[in-house]
């Protein structure tokens, strides 16, 4: 596996696993080992983003520790942990619960089709005191169908 460009086949929740495959270019790893693998290996990179207007899609890929080159990643990547760190998961977790009860407490149809599924943002934007934590959702829900 020497191609960089890296995908988790998309659909379900639970992909099929099997052997890391070479598709148009492109490799689709879905085992845990295998994925660990690639993460360790200093020949698989994320291509380094240019940046972008800002408020578009390529202006938060350009600016993201993610999509970083090496001078930028460390900086960009401290600053993403610093700002988690006011996070713990055990926090998270509780905030999560409570929230997702409160709503299945108003709507019990509210589970992975309706507002329950928007949960984890809401809880982790308003951790990092975002100013509307709801909207975050549809925001998160944006960037990461593009």
């Amino acid at each position: 596996m020497s191609d960089p460009r890296l995908l988790i086949p998309p659909g379900s929740d639970t992909p099929a696993c099997g052997p890391p495959i070479l598709d148009g270019g492109v490799w689709w790893v879905t085992r845990h080992a295998d994925v660990r693998a690639v993460l360790t290996d200093a020949n698989f990179r994320v291509p380094e983003a240019a940046p972008g207007p800002p408020g578009t899609l390529a202006w938060l890929r350009g600016t993201v520790a993610r999509f970083s080159g090496p001078d930028r990643h460390p900086a960009r990547r401290a600053a993403a942990v610093a700002a988690l760190a006011g996070c713990p998961p055990d926090g998270l977790r509780r905030d999560a619960a409570r929230l997702t009860a409160e709503q299945l407490d108003r709507d019990p149809l509210a589970g992975s089709a309706g507002p329950a599924r928007g949960v984890p943002v809401r809880v982790l934007a308003a951790r990092l005191d975002l100013a509307d934590p709801a909207a975050a959702v549809g925001a998160v829900a944006l960037v990461a169908a593009a």
